[in-house]
């Protein structure tokens, strides 16, 4: 769902959108308050700073949040309602891949876990290895949802790699740089990006 108002963009995935619907079902306050749409996202920090120390500092403890909220008047919330309805069978269908999707994922993230501790454990040789600072790492949230590798954008947009870094350094959409995988850009972001950059020549292919 888009807000044109608040330029913000909240990713309904099926699971999401079903859950919205059992509880737009139990219950009326929407009905006159409206209701709080987002994006779910699981906060988790990739260092071995504590919860507390974290707290500390002004960051929240890791779990489960909603990002990319839209207030939804009573209006708009009754016509998701509708609709929701009207596609509930759809949901649960699409719910289901989903569910064998995130299986994956996390079976993926265990492996690098289990990866990322064998490493840990495992003997170094301090002779040659130079002591260096510990660098501060700060927790992320990467929202689920649909994203593009810099190659698969520059076969969208038939431009260099070079081009595409230079889009990411000038703030036209923001990146994610995931270790061992690369940058990836969020599916919802490229598309807004493209849909301000289309060329005027039909006849030209690439965007600058």
């Amino acid at each position: 769902m888009w807000d044109a108002t608040t330029q913000v963009v909240a990713h309904l995935y099926a699971n999401y959108a079903l859950r919205i619907l059992e509880t737009l079902k139990d219950t009326n306050t929407w009905k006159t308050d409206g209701y709080v749409i987002g994006t779910p996202a699981y906060r988790m920090s990739i260092s071995d700073t504590t919860d507390e120390s974290l707290e500390n500092k002004g960051y929240e403890k890791d779990g489960w949040v909603l990002t990319n909220k839209i207030l939804l008047s009573p209006k708009q919330a009754m016509e998701l309602f509708e609709f929701l309805t009207a596609e509930e069978d759809l949901l649960i269908l699409i719910a289901s891949d989903e569910d064998r999707d995130v299986r994956e994922a996390y079976v993926m993230v265990v492996d690098i876990l289990l990866e990322r501790r064998r490493k840990k454990r495992e003997p170094q040789n301090f002779e040659t290895r130079e002591d260096s600072p510990r660098k501060k790492i700060i927790p992320i949230s990467i929202p689920k949802g649909e994203y593009l590798t810099i190659s698969q954008i520059t076969e969208l947009c038939n431009v260099s790699e070079k081009q595409v870094e230079g889009w990411i350094r000038s703030r036209k959409f923001e990146a994610i740089d995931l270790s061992g995988i690369g940058k990836i850009v969020e599916m919802g972001k490229f598309t807004q990006f493209l849909n301000q950059h289309k060329p005027s020549d039909s006849n030209h292919t690439g965007i600058k």
